[in-house]
């Protein structure tokens, strides 16, 4: 694990060593590794998902923490991972891989697609909304609302609330209207159905948050049948890490 650790530490320094030891130990077993001279020098974690499209399930990995060593960028490594990792989902039957790109283009030469866009916008504040710590269910209630009209959402287990509960807190009155987490000056969003009232929240004043519409390429998928295209129509509330 302290190799995988490594990868992660020289990709995401932002993330911190406590974030980053914790992401690795959940996910290690769900690591797929490029190795060079027997030492693994580029990783990425397929995330297994269920995703609800068109009224029919299918089987979904998200592709996350996608890194190279910084000595080995440049020199095919990471598409030489990116093919391992798209011929194991391929093997596992996975109809879909979504991920969350560092910038609109650079995935694109493997075959994802634009799915969502989204800007970054700053929180400015100015209303007293109710926040208080979430619940699983407090979560599960506003994501099941944002997604009861959508065409194209993830399938979400109990486990994924249950660790929701861990760091979230529920905007907005009764049943709330948003819930998410606090990290690295972000409000990070995992389901919201007024964002223009989470923007006026106070309490998130000096934040930033992820905002749904015509901005960049927020989250991308690969669509093994047809490479390069969004292959998605409609209202689509994959919100991985929105």
């Amino acid at each position: 694990m302290s190799t995988l650790l490594d990868i992660y530490r020289d990709g995401f320094p932002e993330d911190g060593d406590v974030f980053s030891g914790r992401f690795v130990a959940d996910n290690a077993d769900r690591a797929v590794t490029y190795s060079v001279g027997g030492r693994a020098v580029a990783a990425g974690y397929l995330l297994p998902k269920t995703l609800s499209a068109g009224g029919a399930e299918y089987s979904a990995y998200y592709l996350d923490a996608f890194s190279v060593l910084t000595p080995y960028r440049g020199t095919g490594v990471a598409q030489k991972l990116m093919r391992l990792l798209l011929d194991k989902a391929a093997a596992d039957g996975a109809g879909y891989v979504f991920l969350s790109p560092f910038n609109g283009t650079y995935y694109r030469q493997y075959g994802f697609a634009d799915a969502v866009y989204a800007e970054k916008t700053f929180i400015t504040g100015g209303a007293a909304i109710p926040v208080r710590k979430a619940s699983s269910d407090d979560v599960r209630r506003v994501y099941e609302r944002m997604t009861s009209a959508a065409d194209v959402y993830f399938v979400r287990k109990p486990r994924f609330y249950a660790e929701c509960a861990f760091d979230h807190f529920l905007i907005g009155d009764g049943e709330g209207f948003a819930a998410g987490n606090i990290w690295n000056g972000e409000f990070e969003v995992t389901a919201c159905t007024d964002y223009a009232a989470l923007l006026s929240c106070d309490f998130l004043k000096g934040l930033f948050a992820y905002v749904p519409g015509t901005g960049k390429p927020f989250v991308q998928v690969y669509d093994p049948s047809a490479p390069g295209v969004n292959p998605f129509r409609g209202k689509i509330a994959i919100t991985d890490k929105l």
